[in-house]
């Protein structure tokens, strides 16, 4: 639909869209939006193609690039309050798994875990 990398798109909305940079749902509508699977249709409205939709770009994928923007190229920074939200919630989400297996040598994995 678009010669463009799915990073180069994201690149291009975040600049153009600074409310994409705080909202992830947002940001990926805006690439639909502009990869042609989804239509702008009056103002807040989209209607999304579902012709073609299987080869849209994964969720993941834009947001692993908009992450890859924000934090290793320091270009397009969130706002600060959402900044710290992810912060924190990384914190959690690091103390919430890194616990579960912290005192569990190799020999104490469940069998199902290899």
């Amino acid at each position: 639909m678009t010669d463009q990398t799915i990073k180069e798109v994201v690149e291009s909305i975040l600049k153009e869209f600074p409310i994409t940079r705080d909202d992830d749902f947002l940001l990926c509508l805006r690439v639909f939006i502009r990869m042609g699977y989804a239509k702008a249709l009056q103002e807040g409205k989209i209607q999304i193609d579902l012709k073609n939709i299987q080869y849209a770009p994964a969720f993941e994928t834009i947001t692993r690039e908009r992450r890859n923007i924000q934090y290793n190229e320091k270009r397009f920074p969130a706002s600060p309050e959402v900044q710290e939200k992810r912060i924190l919630n990384e914190i959690r989400q690091h103390s919430k798994y890194s616990n579960k297996f912290k005192n569990m040598s190799v020999n104490s994995y469940p069998s199902n875990f290899w």
